[in-house]
């Protein structure tokens, strides 16, 4: 039978915010983890931004710790106030001054507290916006195609020849399909098959005979064809990347063709 290449966890990696390639940190064939850095584009603006904002920060927690200690002075001396009026040597209006004094601090302290949370709410704001120029990989995988190079133009969308949206493709190989049109009559072979031994039309000769096996039967079927899509998976890790939606042979064997095991796994010798 016929069938072609798919995967279900592919993903053409693009860029969110208009700039230009800074770094790209991999190449076709890396193998990347989850979360890895892969691209980084040029942002001197959210740069500059975020450092104002770091010294923003750092200028409110000086002025909250100068208006904690005024809390401080204004308490001691409201209860020094207090203090001379139990003895009879204060008067009233030395003290209500020291209430207000007081009253004020707590009031500039509280402000204060207010400020340090608006500024870290501001770079905060300022370090998602420096995230989305720092492109890692959604899932791990391999990348499998690199579309764009150091210092072109990128943007979310395709902006014509000179600017570029996708940067890099991303594959999981362990989501590695095969999909084959199958006539509704011949499922019950199918299913009795041991495996299926699939050859790639485009690379002959680095994909030929790998075992697959039946995984599942699509939801859908063709009913003017009396046909169902039958998904083959791998029974080992290809190690050669296929061409995905290119065309491949497929042949079911039936139950006990050495062809279907796979192969022991190498053990280190003792010395």
């Amino acid at each position: 039978m016929s069938g072609f290449f798919s995967a279900h966890e592919m993903v053409q990696i693009s860029a969110t915010v208009l700039a230009r390639v800074k770094t790209i940190r991999v190449s076709e064939g890396s193998t990347v983890k989850k979360g890895e850095l892969l691209v980084e584009l040029s942002n001197m603006r959210g740069d500059s931004d975020v450092r104002s904002a770091q010294q923003r920060l750092a200028a409110e927690r000086l002025a909250s710790q100068k208006a904690a200690l005024d809390v401080r002075q204004a308490r001691d001396e409201q209860q020094r106030q207090a203090s001379l009026m139990a003895r009879g040597f204060g008067t009233r209006k030395a003290m209500a001054e020291a209430d207000l004094r007081h009253e004020q601090a707590v009031l500039e302290l509280t402000r204060s507290h207010s400020k340090i949370g608006d500024a870290l709410a501001n770079l905060d704001g300022f370090r998602e916006t420096q995230r989305e120029y720092a492109i890692r990989a959604p899932f791990s995988g391999v990348v499998v195609a690199q579309n764009a190079r150091v210092g072109e133009v990128v943007s979310p969308t395709n902006g014509g020849s000179y600017i570029r949206s996708g940067l890099l493709s991303l594959l999981n190989p362990a989501t590695l399909e095969v999909h084959v049109s199958v006539q509704e009559r011949l499922l019950p072979q199918l299913q009795r098959a041991a495996c299926a031994l699939v050859s790639s039309v485009a690379q002959p000769e680095q994909i030929h005979a790998l075992p697959f096996r039946l995984d599942r039967i699509s939801s859908t079927a063709d009913r003017q064809r009396g046909a169902v899509n039958a998904i083959l998976v791998p029974l080992q890790p290809i190690r050669v990347l296929p061409i995905l939606e290119t065309s491949v042979d497929v042949q079911f064997v039936r139950p006990g063709d050495k062809r279907c095991a796979a192969p022991p796994r190498r053990t280190r010798e003792n010395p």
